[in-house]
């Protein structure tokens, strides 16, 4: 079936602006300090929340098991780094104690020869750190190291322009989101199915990417939490099925508005990223099909001439 779109030209929303406030500055100052604190060492013994050096081997059975040790590891007592009862066991050690923590690894655990399983964990203290955060001075804003900032003067300016670019940003998000809506809601037809299949593939691929980064593989993720992948499919199904019609009513704009010979673009677009990877850019032609950029760099000419055009009221 074919599909048709309503008016994108001069499309009319409605977009609760974000304004850039000082108490927006003041609260990025803190965090910044917060972030940078000022460790003190610490004589007696460990606290919940104080930050301690120490060496640490795992063993099971009796056995040292593949990453379960470390020298001179850093940590905030109480932050949750570790297995439940490990850092509930270092509260009260003292610099030079060593002891032996007695812990159980998760049900859910990702390495399946200690999930559930009993160790222990052999640890010697080194040192123990008060913390608090960093105050506001000129010594402080050198230390950060922003090239042209060197005074708290400078330091606040330098904040409120990062922020004042931040707002902006999220303004321009939700200007794009809500137009885009409205763009979504005038298309008539029925979308292809197999774009949205090709839609969905593609966010599963997302989704065992980001599981692997954190050192597990989908599969084990979906034990944990006791799904299927077709659990997680159903769950992807509207976002797919949104991002296809967003995608068919781009392609209808350009097709509309004759947006056909985009090879300029698409050469000046391979140099750019030939040059960003150091890389020759035949072997970019290579890595990226041609009518993948084409259609994208449709998709973009499309989206900027509807945001262009769009007729926006901040409230």
């Amino acid at each position: 079936m074919e599909i048709k779109i309503g008016n994108y030209k001069g499309i009319e929303v409605e977009v609760e602006k974000v304004e850039l406030s000082d108490d927006m500055v003041n609260k990025q100052i803190q965090y910044t300090l917060t972030q940078n604190p000022l460790k003190e060492s610490k004589e007696g013994s460990i606290e919940n929340g104080d930050s301690a050096i120490f060496d640490f081997e795992g063993l099971k059975d009796g056995v040292a098991f593949d990453g379960g040790a470390a020298k001179n590891y850093e940590m905030v007592i109480g932050s949750g780094q570790f297995i439940p009862g490990f850092e509930e066991q270092m509260i009260g050690m003292t610099k030079g104690e060593e002891k032996d923590l007695h812990v159980t690894f998760p049900e859910n655990y990702q390495e399946q020869s200690l999930a559930g399983q009993p160790v222990i964990f052999k640890v010697k203290v080194h040192d123990i750190f008060t913390s608090k955060p960093a105050e506001l001075n000129d010594e402080f804003v050198a230390s950060l190291q922003i090239p042209e900032v060197n005074t708290v003067s400078e330091f606040e300016n330098y904040v409120r322009a990062y922020l004042s670019n931040e707002v902006q940003k999220q303004n321009n998000e939700k200007v794009q989101d809500v137009v885009f809506d409205a763009l979504m809601n005038t298309v008539e037809g029925e979308l292809p199915e197999d774009m949205i299949e090709a839609a969905l593939e593609q966010q599963m691929q997302r989704v065992e990417m980001q599981m692997a980064q954190q050192g597990f593989s989908l599969d084990q993720y979906l034990q944990m939490v006791g799904q299927t992948r077709d659990d997680i499919r159903e769950q992807f199904k509207d976002f797919a099925t949104k991002q296809v019609r967003l995608e068919v009513a781009l392609m209808e704009v350009a097709r509309l508005e004759e947006i056909i010979d985009v090879e300029e673009e698409i050469a000046e677009q391979m140099k750019l990223i030939a040059a960003s990877y150091g890389i020759d850019e035949e072997v970019v032609k290579q890595q990226i099909p041609h009518d993948e950029m084409e259609k994208e760099i449709k998709l973009m000419k499309a989206s900027q001439l509807v945001l262009d055009n769009a007729i926006v009221h901040y409230l």
